[in-house]
């Protein structure tokens, strides 16, 4: 995975360090990680977005779309969700659809990631407890955030399309086919037309 710079945690002292702290450079990794998918497709390391930047992007969109359009999600629920959807890749990286890795064993993996950022802890199954219905896609605010998620993703490839001249096609065509929730559909639709200007 290229990331901006070295792990933070690596910065620290092994033993005596303050659990925040600790928590804080594990987890700061997201902002280093660059997202590996615009890197596969050409984009320069210095132009690419991290996986931070992503989550970010996510948070307010998930907030601002549900008050906009009156979905009645949970504001508080979406809040914490939006940056624990891509927390694990502090640990395991940005794999993308093109590593080939399994669903499951992509799940099985993050699920241990999330383990071992939250494993010192005091009461550690409260935000296990949110990856899992993020994980397991069981509350509307979870599947809201994914596909939010997506949404996000086909809002960079517009913008980086227009900055660097790519054609990123299969992104909006992925994004397409992963969106139930007719006000995203609506927002991607207009997303797509306005490649064309």
């Amino acid at each position: 995975m290229i990331t901006k710079n070295t792990p933070p945690i690596e910065l620290l002292p092994k033993t005596g360090i303050n659990y925040i702290i600790e928590f804080y450079y594990e987890f700061n990794q997201i902002k280093q990680l660059l997202r590996q998918g615009w890197l596969k497709r050409g984009l320069p390391e210095e132009k690419c977005e991290s996986v931070g930047d992503h989550i970010l992007g996510v948070y307010f969109l998930a907030l601002i779309i549900n008050k906009e359009y009156n979905l009645g999600m949970d504001d508080y629920k979406l809040a914490l969700l939006s940056p624990i959807h891509d927390l694990p890749e502090a640990i395991e990286g940005d794999p993308t659809p093109h590593d080939g890795i399994p669903e499951n064993e992509k799940i099985r993996r993050e699920t241990e990631a999330m383990r071992r950022l939250f494993r010192n802890f005091h009461s550690p199954e409260k935000y296990l407890a949110l990856w899992d219905e993020y994980a397991r896609q069981s509350t509307p605010e979870a599947r809201f955030v994914r596909q939010v998620d997506k949404l996000e993703m086909a809002l960079q490839a517009s913008i980086y399309e227009k900055q660097y001249g790519k054609d990123l096609s299969d992104f909006f065509v992925d994004v397409r086919s992963k969106l139930q929730e007719p006000a995203l559909k609506s927002i991607l639709e207009e997303i797509i037309t306005l490649r064309g200007r």
